[in-house]
């Protein structure tokens, strides 16, 4: 047959489609059915206005086996869309096929036609959109397949490689969070029927078998939107290249990825793994580094209702998947973060996240986080952004309530510094009470942002006993100055008299034998003694007795309680931190959460 043509038209589709076969040239001899004998051919045509086929080959009648060389070129894919159509809401815009392949067709006694293909093919200039947004889906530049080696009597489909180059995908989260890849496939399920034969099934071959070898990406791009966060989101990927090797269904095949990228042509992003599908275990490795913050924005005001005005991000992820069970990592480097404008959204998060960066964010305005998730893939409310988020909220939550602990555990220390503890009645700090403010100091010259509160507090069980002494030396020395301003014109303060042993004991004794006049006494010429049931040296039990009956003075107290705010505020300034960043509270007299021992306490805010 030579130079024949037709019209093909399907009008059992939805839309009808049309194929137009010309030049069409058929030749064959010999043709016989006589058993084993063989019936060479030749076939070539044109499809539609670029595609062409040639096939050549020959054939047995009896039993059925044909050997085809096949060579397909530059058939339009855009020809079959009412086919696509049926299942995908995809429009092919461009697109040729080409295929060399070697095509085996045997026909067994009681068995399937046995079809095997062996060949390369490659699809070029490849450009679909999706019907309803009528945007880029998928792209390439060119999709080849080589060494394609498929049986289907085996129930068997292999390729060697697979190159991808300038691909390109968009993926789009709608408001309702459903994404635009799910929409583009057509349920065509249905009921199948069953096949039923005399002969046993080839329980062996049951099961499909297939195995990609390598497949190459080379300057891949794709634009990812979000639009189901308070502000919609958007970023480019492009210069996407690597590769992914090992896709088998073999029991233990472990596929491995090598991928990297940039996300808006900045920020680098790489990507290994190792995935074994069979068993379910994976181990994925993403690092995204300089990543600019305020492409996060949407991410943030979703998360905590704020805007990034600032910043970069280095991100290292490491997820980890061992019997259903999820384990990572999520080290986190961001450099100059600062925080935008509020954005209103009632579902975000309520956390001081100017403390949080405060105490995070050292000297050179960088923040190292760390942030680790398990979860179990069989828990029917399981989701790895639920999880991140929630462990990202603990860590964070941890620090604000406990600024103090994140401090010491990045300065490597185990003491609590919100906590500084004063001998009784002291104002002055022991070593230990140094050391750790010492620990603080360096903590804080890192943290410019940070600012300091100091309480103050007193205790009039452990430290009044300490003060009735001094007390008591005020007492008498108020007795002597009244004794001289009896007689003077000329008053005197009881702070500037001049100290006087011989007045003070004089004093001392008098008041003690008028309060304990059963313990004390003086003798016939003066002198002071105790009575025989005390025992002790006279001036010393006199002492004692009469400072136990001084009652607490609250304003003596206050003043302790506020020297000793002042002592540390001191010590601070002394090691160089600003006094701006250093506030004195009003102080507390016998707190009521407290054990009588912390003698102040420190609390950190930020400016």
């Amino acid at each position: 047959v030579s130079n024949f043509s037709f019209n093909f038209t399907d009008k059992t589709l939805p839309t009808p489609a049309h194929l137009n076969l010309t030049s069409l040239n058929i030749n064959a001899s010999e043709l016989t059915n006589k058993p084993n004998a063989t019936i060479p051919f030749n076939l070539d045509l044109k499809i539609n206005h670029t595609g062409g086929l040639k096939i050549n080959g020959h054939a047995v009648a009896e039993p059925f086996s044909s050997q085809i060389q096949l060579d397909a070129g530059n058939i339009a894919l855009k020809d079959f869309q009412p086919y696509i159509s049926q299942f995908a809401r995809l429009d092919v815009i461009s697109g040729l096929f080409n295929a060399n392949a070697t095509v085996s067709l045997l026909q067994e006694k009681n068995k399937a036609l046995a079809i095997s293909f062996k060949g390369d093919s490659h699809i070029n200039d490849f450009v679909s959109r999706d019907q309803i947004s009528n945007k880029d889906f998928l792209n390439w530049k060119q999709l080849s397949l080589n060494e394609i080696d498929l049986d289907l009597a085996a129930n068997s489909y292999n390729i060697d490689t697979v190159k991808i180059d300038q691909p390109y995908a968009r993926v789009l989260i709608r408001k309702d969070k459903s994404i635009n890849v799910n929409d583009i496939a057509i349920n065509t399920a249905q009921k199948k029927k069953t096949l039923t034969t005399k002969s046993k099934p080839n329980t062996e071959n049951s099961k499909p078998s297939f195995k990609i070898a390598h497949i190459q990406i080379n300057e891949g791009t794709s634009d990812f939107s979000d639009m189901s966060l308070i502000l919609p989101f958007s970023a480019h990927i492009n210069h996407l290249k690597g590769s992914v090797k090992g896709i088998s269904s073999k029991q233990k095949a472990v596929i491995n990825i090598a991928l990297n990228g940039r996300v808006e042509n900045l920020a680098p992003v790489i990507i290994k793994g190792k995935i074994s599908p069979q068993q379910g275990n994976s181990e994925i490795k993403l690092d995204f580094k300089s990543m600019p913050l305020p492409l996060m924005t949407p991410y943030m005001a979703e998360f905590a209702g704020r805007k990034i005005e600032k910043g970069n991000m280095s991100l290292g992820l490491q997820y980890k998947i061992h019997n259903k069970q999820l384990t990572a990592s999520n080290n986190l480097l961001i450099d100059q973060l600062v925080l935008g404008d509020e954005v209103e959204n009632p579902e975000a998060v309520s956390l001081p996240l100017g403390l949080a960066i405060a105490l995070l964010q050292d000297a050179d305005g960088k923040i190292k986080l760390a942030v680790p998730i398990t979860g179990n893939l069989d828990n029917p409310e399981f989701s790895v952004s639920s999880i991140i988020t929630d462990a990202l909220v603990n860590v964070l939550t941890k620090i604000v309530t406990s600024p103090f602990n994140a401090i010491a555990s990045l300065i490597d220390s185990d003491e609590d510094i919100s906590k500084i503890v004063f001998s009784p009645g002291k104002t002055t700090l022991d070593s230990k009470q140094q050391d750790k403010l010492n620990a603080l100091v360096g903590a804080l010259a890192k943290r410019p942002a940070l600012q300091l509160e100091i309480k103050g507090a007193a205790f009039s069980e452990t430290d009044w006993p300490h003060l009735q002494a001094e007390a008591l030396d005020k007492q008498i020395s108020q007795m002597r100055a009244d004794e001289i301003n009896k007689n003077s014109k000329k008053k005197v303060l009881p702070e500037h008299l001049p100290h006087s042993n011989k007045d003070y004991q004089r004093l001392l004794a008098d008041l003690f034998i008028q309060k304990f006049p059963k313990l004390g006494d003086r003798s016939l010429f003066g002198t002071p003694h105790l009575i025989s049931s005390e025992t002790g040296e006279f001036y010393s039990v006199a002492k004692t007795k009469l400072a136990k009956l001084i009652p607490p003075n609250s304003q003596r107290l206050h003043e302790l309680a506020v020297s000793r705010a002042q002592a540390i505020a001191k010590h601070l300034a002394d090691k160089k931190i600003a006094i701006e960043r250093v506030f004195l509270l009003d102080v507390d007299i016998d707190p009521k959460d407290s054990d009588n021992k912390f003698a102040a306490t420190l609390n950190l805010t930020v400016n």
